[in-house]
């Protein structure tokens, strides 16, 4: 078996110094390794929550892809591949 990951880092850049102090309040939840004057570096220590994930894909402009579901289970219907 796979062994997860112990941290998920990411790299923050803002438009401003005033920006990256609401950001570093906003993700209060990870841990600064480096903090510059408008831009900085997070650690994620943990799978986030649902809302905490909310956060995350605002703060660096992550779209939330298409839900999809697999049923591996099924089969197609006779002549369909």
């Amino acid at each position: 078996m796979a062994r997860l990951a112990q941290s998920m880092p990411a790299v923050v850049t803002c438009r401003s110094a005033l920006r990256w102090t609401f950001t570093k309040r906003r993700l209060s939840f990870c841990a600064v390794t480096q903090d510059g004057e408008d831009a900085g570096c997070l650690r994620l220590h943990a799978l986030p929550t649902a809302e905490k994930a909310v956060v995350i894909r605002d703060v660096l402009g992550i779209r939330k892809g298409l839900e999809e579901t697999l049923d591996c289970g099924r089969r197609p219907p006779n002549g369909a591949h």
